[in-house]
């Protein structure tokens, strides 16, 4: 199995104990609920990984330090998370997922190349 496929499945055991609490995530009822949990989680994970950077230019900027950096991971991972979950309401397989994203990527070449 390749590591995206793992990451998935792992995913997937932690989606489980939410599903006992919160319902399933196949449920179509509840679909735009996981959704909507998730895309907030993944934002709010996103704007914590923004306090690890010098995004402030007003500010004088902190020098890049390896805690700097293990901090700015362990905000990927949680983005990652919380993205995996998306993935997992969407029934997307890593197969999938990759075609969707590779189609996507020709896309945006595309629009790069034209100025778009």
């Amino acid at each position: 199995m390749d590591y995206l496929g793992k990451m998935l499945k792992r995913q997937g055991t932690l989606e489980g104990d939410w599903e006992k609490k919160f319902g399933s995530l196949k449920d179509l009822n509840k679909k735009d609920w996981w959704l909507k949990e998730f895309i907030l989680a993944a934002i709010a994970e996103l704007c914590e990984m923004l306090q690890h950077v010098n995004y402030k230019h007003w500010k004088q900027p902190k020098p890049w330090t390896e805690e700097r950096y293990k901090e700015l991971l362990a905000e990927y991972a949680d983005v990652l998370h919380f993205l995996l979950g998306i993935a997992l309401v969407l029934e997307l397989s890593p197969g999938k997922l990759y075609k969707i994203y590779a189609d996507k990527a020709n896309i945006n070449k595309s629009r790069w190349r034209t100025g778009y």
